[in-house]
C-alpha cells in the first residue's frame, strides 16, 4: 500500500482526478463507502492500474499439472510445477502500450467508464491469479484499496517529501514480493485548503 503512495504523490493529475470524483460523488459531508465503486469508474481504473503496474508479487503461486497437456504448442507433463510470471505478463510490451508508464486510463472506455470485466485490458490483469485457485482475499483486498485510495484522495493531498525514490518496478529489489527504496511523502489536509 505504502508503494502506492508513491505512485500518486508523482501523479498529480491522476491524483486531481481522483479528488474531482471522490468530491463529485460523495462530496465531504460523508465518507467513502465500497457501494460508491460503481459511480466511480476512475477511481476504479486506477485501483486496477496500481495493481498492474506494481505486480508486487511477481510470480504466481506454484501450481502442478495433474494430466498432460499442451499449451500453445507447448507440451507440459503431468506433475510439472507451473509458475505464472504475472510481472511479465503486466508488463509485456506486445500487449501493453507504453507498459512501464502509470496511466489508469487504460481500464476506461471512450466515454470514461470502467471497461467490463471481459475487456482485454481487464482480462490481462491477474495479479491475485485466475480460476478456481484466484487468492481468497482478492475481494477483500481490491475493496480496502478502494476504500483507503478514496478516502486519502477525499482528505488529503499527497506530495513528495525530502526523501524520494523511483516508483518503475524495474528498480525494485526482487523476490517473492517486490521491495522499493525508502521514501517520504508529505500530507496536506485538503479541509484546510479549501
Amino acid at each position: 500500500m505504502v508503494m502506492y503512495l508513491n505512485i500518486l504523490c508523482t501523479h498529480p493529475t491522476v491524483q486531481a482526478k481522483l479528488q474531482d470524483e471522490v468530491d463529485r460523488v460523495v462530496g465531504s459531508s460523508r465518507v467513502v463507502s465500497y457501494d460508491d465503486r460503481d459511480d466511480m469508474p476512475y477511481a476504479q481504473a486506477t485501483m486496477l492500474e496500481l495493481l498492474r503496474y506494481t505486480s508486487f508479487a511477481p510470480l504466481s503461486l506454484p501450481h502442478a499439472s495433474s494430466v498432460d497437456a499442451t499449451i500453445q504448442g507447448k507440451r507440459i507433463p503431468a506433475g510439472s510445477t507451473i509458475l505464472t510470471n504475472l510481472f511479465a505478463m503486466h508488463h509485456d510490451e506486445i500487449f501493453w502500450e507504453d507498459p512501464f508508464v502509470f496511466r489508469p486510463e487504460r481500464f476506461l472506455d471512450d466515454v470514461g467508464l470502467f471497461v467490463s470485466a471481459s475487456h482485454p485490458n481487464r482480462r490481462h490483469v491477474m495479479p491475485f491469479g485466475a480460476g478456481p485457485r484466484v487468492c481468497l482475499g482478492e475481494i477483500l483486498a481490491k475493496s480496502r484499496l478502494f476504500l483507503i485510495v478514496t478516502s486519502l484522495a477525499q482528505n488529503f493531498t499527497i506530495a513528495p517529501g525530502n526523501l524520494t525514490t523511483s516508483h518503475d518496478p524495474r528498480l525494485a529489489s526482487g523476490g517473492a514480493v517486490l521491495a522499493y527504496s525508502d521514501f517520504e511523502i508529505t500530507v496536506v489536509d485538503r479541509k484546510r485548503v479549501l
